[in-house]
């Protein structure tokens, strides 16, 4: 037996239901954050307006983006965003200490990023996008490959 079919069951992914209701209901609240309604215009203007800003900075469909943040509405926008576009939202628990949470990237913007926010250890991959001079000097550690990663984590030195 199959389920009856409601008015919404050609809706089949969430960037589908998001954007129809920035569509139909732009002046209705989106949500609520410390008494203040945040409507699905604002809500859908803010979304792709990230989207854009993660889209000019390489960050294409099924590419993971991370976020480190408390309920709110930075979350749920991070959210949105990549629902809409396609990555692969990666939470980082917020209890963490900064000693505690690794940045891994492949250029020197990363690595600054991460001594910035004082983590524990800023991970290098050379992939093409970056010497390996340019991120040691900020690098807790430089590897090859995303592939040596897991053998770095478990304590074995980088080839």
């Amino acid at each position: 037996m199959t389920a009856p079919m409601t008015r919404h069951d050609h809706l089949s992914t969430l960037r589908e239901v998001f954007d129809r209701n920035v569509r139909l209901y732009p002046d209705r609240p989106a949500y609520f954050y410390e008494g203040a309604a945040t409507t699905f215009r604002t809500y859908g203007e803010r979304v792709y307006r990230l989207v854009a800003a993660l889209e000019a900075r390489g960050v294409r469909r099924q590419d993971r983006v991370a976020i480190l943040a408390q309920n709110g509405p930075a979350y749920l926008e991070a959210y949105a965003a990549c629902e809409v576009a396609g990555f692969i939202l990666v939470p980082v628990n917020y209890r963490l200490a900064a000693a505690e949470v690794a940045m891994v990237g492949d250029n020197r913007h990363d690595m600054e990023m991460g001594r910035t926010a004082g983590c524990g250890a800023c991970v290098g991959v050379l992939t093409g996008t970056s010497a390996a001079a340019d991120l040691a000097p900020l690098a807790t550690v430089v590897l090859d490959s995303i592939a040596a990663l897991e053998a770095w984590l478990d304590g074995q030195p980088p080839a």
